[in-house]
């Protein structure tokens, strides 16, 4: 493993992990996989700007991957003097879940944007009826569907929330607004349901 260090700037890369590590006043902010090869250089830089009586900061918004090392460093980390993670992504946030940590941390998510439902309830819902518009060849909601979990994997939240309205008119999806507009919720309907149903049906 070879390291360079530049103006407040770690970058570690290997055979299998990569990892940028960047410190902006006492936040540490890590862009990359935390492994067993990567672990232990997020614990100095976060310890380098520990400030006595306060968690350290860690920004996990560029985080791709978290394996059982990585987050025993992040739990000694906490047991050392605490830390908050900011920004963590819904990979990181169902890690520390499934695992039963979540509780151990102080955890700072980004505030809402125009969705605020997680990635996987939008994949269930967008999943199902995929394969009910294909099977009937309904064009129009397929191709609407398509365009949904294309911007749900490259982050275009506006073509996202566009899409989802339009499905939303076809009587597939119902969603839920917060006073701003945000979409915190979404369901199939019953008429997406028949949808789907017809679908298996016909196919058996």
């Amino acid at each position: 493993m070879s390291g360079a260090v530049g103006t407040g700037v770690l970058r570690v890369g290997g055979e299998v992990s990569d990892i940028e590590i960047q410190i902006e006043g006492d936040v540490v902010h890590v862009a990359g996989t935390i492994d067993m090869a990567t672990a232990l250089d997020v614990t100095e830089a976060a310890e380098d700007v520990r400030v006595e009586g306060r968690p350290v900061e860690i920004d996990l918004r560029d985080v791709a991957f978290i394996d059982s090392i990585g987050l025993r460093e992040l739990i000694r980390l906490e047991r050392n003097g605490g830390v908050r993670l900011l920004n963590p992504p819904e990979r990181v946030l169902h890690l520390l879940d499934v695992t039963g940590t979540i509780e151990l941390f102080a955890v700072q998510s980004p505030a809402p944007g125009p969705i605020a439902v997680s990635e996987r309830q939008l994949c269930a819902c967008l999943s199902a009826l995929i394969d009910a518009s294909h099977a009937q060849r309904n064009a129009k909601v397929e191709h609407l569907l398509w365009i949904a979990t294309e911007a749900l994997a490259t982050t275009e939240v506006d073509d996202l929330i566009g899409a989802l309205w339009m499905i939303r008119d076809f009587g597939y999806l119902e969603l839920g607004t917060d006073e701003e507009g945000a979409v915190t919720s979404l369901r199939v309907t019953e008429a997406g349901r028949r949808f789907v149903e017809q679908t298996c049906g016909s196919s058996g």
